[in-house]
């Protein structure tokens, strides 16, 4: 069998897997009835009947008043559901017995979760999440709720309800949440008047979490929620069956009867709850019973608190067959469901299910024929193939009371593999099941992104069973959990959704670990929250940027003007988290700061017009050197088209290493001359004596803005004339004050080497057109 039919075969194992095996305890191999349905949900209907996995200890069979023998009752010493309860979650012990928590049950029977438990499944436990101070109170006492992961700046509604079929929902109030997502300081409710002694679901918010609260009360005659199972709840006259409940008052009589149609009481029995108010029965139906539905009523004395089952006396019989097969024949033929002893044109309803939920899928209805059989194919799609025990409940359509009950087996010679949940929190952790491994033999489970492994052994019946810890930073997102048999090499792989806040690993890349004052720095982030907001500190901020999608970001700061020189602490800080990115950064003395020579030319791109005419008439181009040394000679050349000589000279720096100079052409006969594109060339010498040349380049332009080549009359064509000189001339400083050089100066720093600034000359030196 290939790997993806391996994981086909394993989807419906995954998905039914999903929900508690507390929660569908009562759905045990031979208990099928109403494969509890309550258990599932608070909002369960009401089915006929339903029992809990039996127990070696039990009541033995009650004698009936028809004079049938019976033995003297054997009080279970513990309830099997509660000894479930105590451990799945409040550990804190009391003093009374009626006040611990147990398991409660819907009027069909089936088995509630534990009352201390904080959803109904695991599935309904990721996000959001909220818990109760205490659980456990009496009516009128205050409970205060917190909670978190809930959609900010919004409210949710608080609603109670007791842990039985069509309970009626109570609204406690409203809650806000605040921006952050979390329930609101203070927020609470009152345990309502009315609630009876037991355990009831408190709601929080319609996509939030089902807690479960214990009502308890000093007065020891309070009426109780109290439940009852029969387990099965159909057979023939004469036949056994269980009755057991739970919520009764500890250690007291229970009072159960059978009753008839037209109310007769066919049989009568006394029980005693245990400590924990559980209590199991075996009663014995009496031979002359004729066929219908009895009522099975049971009574808690101390309380007066009661409740009812069904049982459904009926000579109709149940054959499946087979009872054991193959996946693949399964998927072939399917598994037949034949009822006998019904009435022609009776419909009846086929439920089929497992241990763990029922299997709607699965299940059908049909209509007995004329000789009173019904029959139904149990057959399933590949993709809906569960190896395992299978349990069927056959019900009538309209009254819903149980018919008869049998259980199948699907076998199969692959690796299996189940997950008890096909979701899970960060932090939280899932069973990882399987067979038909190599006994004893040694097996491989690898799981994540990162293929994390460990290894254990199968049992000696090849059996597997694993419990995957999932670690609190395990990023969110699906992956393959598989599990491989080293001793045959064969593998078997489920999928896993892991739940949760996005794992934050935030990060910062600057492109330079140090710069001055005012300069520009860039930088990188990856890791942050998606779409979330960055904020920038040196101490004092410096900006912010909003990460995108992916948690990145790119982004520039400038760095104050009056921030002191020495070493800093670069901070990028995702403001939803409150989580941190840092870089060593280091911001330089200004005083040290030395400005790279650079050429700057303004403008690039001169009209004929301006660039003709004396440099007093700001007329030409100028040129803006800065970073020469102090009082150093420079020496510039400009060449240029054809017909204009190229022209060179020599001035010297300032004090502070900057010069200016500006190139025009004359006033001649043929200015088209003067239009092409020109070069400039300055060089110098450093302090250590290094060679510095810069490079530059302008082009003078037509009116129009066309450019020529600088031959001919108009431009255009070879140039037949007498080339035409240009000019240059050192601007004197009193056009530029140092400081608007120092402008341009560090400006050129930031953009690097001998970067061209772009700025025009009249708007930077106060030139008039």
């Amino acid at each position: 069998m290939t790997e993806e039919e391996n994981k086909k075969k394993g989807r419906l194992a995954t998905a039914v897997l999903a929900g508690s095996a507390l929660a569908f305890s009562s759905f045990a191999i031979g208990a099928p009835a109403a494969f509890a349905t309550a258990a599932q949900s608070p909002e369960a209907t009401e089915s006929s009947s339903a029992a809990p996995e039996t127990t070696e200890s039990r009541e033995t069979p009650v004698e009936s008043d028809s004079g049938e023998t019976s033995d003297e009752e054997t009080s279970p010493e513990e309830d099997p559901t509660a000894t479930d309860a105590a451990t799945t979650e409040d550990p804190t012990p009391t003093d009374d017995p009626s006040e611990t928590s147990q398991p409660e049950s819907a009027d069909d029977g089936s088995t509630e979760v534990d009352s201390t438990s904080d959803t109904v499944s695991p599935m309904n436990q990721e996000s959001p999440d909220a818990d109760l101070d205490v659980r456990e109170g009496a009516v009128g006492d205050t409970v205060t709720v917190t909670g978190s992961g809930f959609e900010p700046n919004t409210s949710v509604d608080l609603v109670w309800a007791a842990q039985a079929a069509d309970a009626e929902r109570i609204q406690l109030g409203e809650v806000e949440v605040d921006g952050d997502g979390n329930l609101a300081d203070g927020a609470s409710f009152t345990v309502p008047d009315g609630s009876l002694v037991g355990t009831h679901w408190v709601y929080v918010g319609e996509d939030g979490p089902t807690l479960s609260f214990n009502v308890v009360s000093d007065d020891d005659e309070a009426e109780r929620l109290v439940s009852l199972r029969t387990n099965p709840g159909a057979g023939a006259a004469g036949a056994n069956f269980e009755v057991n409940g739970s919520g009764y008052s500890p250690e007291g009589d229970v009072e159960l009867a059978m009753v008839s149609e037209d109310g007769t009481t066919i049989l009568e029995h006394t029980a005693e709850a245990n400590e924990s108010g559980y209590f199991e029965a075996e009663f014995a139906v009496p031979e002359d019973a004729v066929n219908g539905v009895y009522d099975i009523t049971a009574r808690d004395v101390q309380s007066d608190s009661t409740t009812s089952g069904q049982f459904n006396v009926t000579n109709a019989t149940l054959t499946i067959a087979p009872e054991t097969i193959d996946e693949d024949d399964f998927q072939e033929t399917g598994v037949t469901h034949t009822v006998d002893g019904l009435r022609e044109g009776d419909e009846v309803q086929f439920s089929v299910g497992n241990a763990f939920s029922p299997m709607e899928h699965l299940s059908d209805t049909a209509t007995a024929d004329e000789d009173g059989v019904a029959e139904y194919i149990v057959q399933p799609d590949e993709e809906d193939v569960f190896i395992g025990n299978y349990s069927t409940q056959v019900s009538y359509v309209d009254s819903g009371a149980e018919i008869a009950s049998g259980n199948f087996e699907v076998t199969s010679e692959e690796l299996q593999l189940n997950l008890s949940a096909s979701q899970v929190p960060q932090g939280g952790s899932i069973m990882v099941t399987g067979e038909n491994f190599t006994p004893e033999g040694d097996v491989t489970l690898t799981w994540g992104p990162d293929a994390e492994s460990v290894e254990f052994q199968a049992y000696e019946n090849g059996e597997i069973s694993h419990s995957l810890e999932i670690p609190e930073d395990a990023a969110p997102g699906t992956n393959d959990v598989t599990v491989t048999d080293e001793t045959s090499g064969d593998s078997t792989t489920r999928e896993l959704t892991v739940t949760g806040d996005p794992v934050l690993d935030p990060d910062i890349d600057l492109n330079v670990d140090n710069a001055y004052p005012g300069d520009t720095v860039s930088v990188s982030g990856s890791g942050f929250t998606e779409d979330g907001d960055v904020e920038f500190s040196i101490n004092p901020p410096v900006g912010e940027a909003v990460a995108n999608a992916d948690g990145e970001f790119n982004a520039e700061v400038t760095i104050p003007e009056d921030l002191e020189p020495g070493d800093h602490t670069f901070t990028a800080l995702d403001v939803e988290s409150g989580e941190e990115a840092t870089a060593d950064f280091t911001v330089n003395d200004p005083a040290d700061q030395v400005t790279e020579p650079a050429l700057s030319i303004d403008p690039e791109r001169i009209e004929l017009d301006d660039f003709i005419g004396e440099e007093d008439d700001d007329n030409g181009v100028v040129h803006t050197v800065v970073g020469l040394e102090a009082g150093a000679d420079y020496t510039y050349a400009v060449s240029g088209p054809e017909g204009v000589n190229d022209f060179e000279q020599t001035e010297t720096a300032n004090d502070e290493g900057e010069a200016q100079f500006v190139i025009h052409g004359y006033e001649v006969a043929n200015p088209a001359v003067y239009l092409g594109d020109y070069t400039t060339v300055v060089t110098s010498v450093d302090p250590d004596g290094n060679a510095v040349e810069l490079t530059g380049n302008f082009s003078v332009v037509s009116d129009d803005g066309s450019a020529g080549d600088g031959s001919g009359p108009d431009g255009s064509g070879d140039y037949t004339g007498d080339p035409v000189d240009m000019n240059g001339s050192a601007l004197a400083q009193t056009g530029a004050t140092s400081g608007q050089l120092g402008l341009i100066a560090g400006a050129l720093l930031l953009m690097g080497g001998a970067f061209v600034v772009f700025a025009n000359r009249g708007r930077l030196f106060g030139r008039k057109h």
